[in-house]
């Protein structure tokens, strides 16, 4: 949000700063970090809040690194191959057995095995 003021939702007087920080997770016993959660923070009240978009982004990466422990490939392992193997979206669909082959890309989906 490149200069672009928003004001604080919760005390309406603050501006939101955006900030990034790590975060441990776990998932089927794995521990990982990731150095680039992002967040908001006011600078009145100093509340700490994730926005909409924020929060796809983190989601994504999250379920990226849910792919990578699970043995399966990442959104972005996804994308090169479908620009590697020149394939449209519907030949995508196809070969992933997908109908919104665009969810694995953007990291929405986990697709099955």
């Amino acid at each position: 949000m490149d200069n672009v003021k928003v004001i604080c939702p919760l005390c309406e007087a603050g501006e939101l700063i955006f900030k990034t920080s790590p975060w441990t997770y776990c998932y089927k016993e794995h521990d990982f970090v990731l150095e680039d959660i992002e967040f908001a923070e006011c600078t009145s009240c100093h509340s700490e809040l994730i926005l909409p978009d924020q929060s796809r982004r983190n989601e994504a990466r999250i379920r990226d690194e849910h792919r990578k422990i699970d043995g399966l490939l990442t959104s972005i392992d996804i994308t090169q191959l479908k620009k590697h193997f020149h394939l449209t979206e519907s030949q995508a669909s196809q070969i992933f057995g997908s109908l919104d082959f665009s969810k694995y890309e953007t990291g929405e989906q986990i697709q099955n095995k």
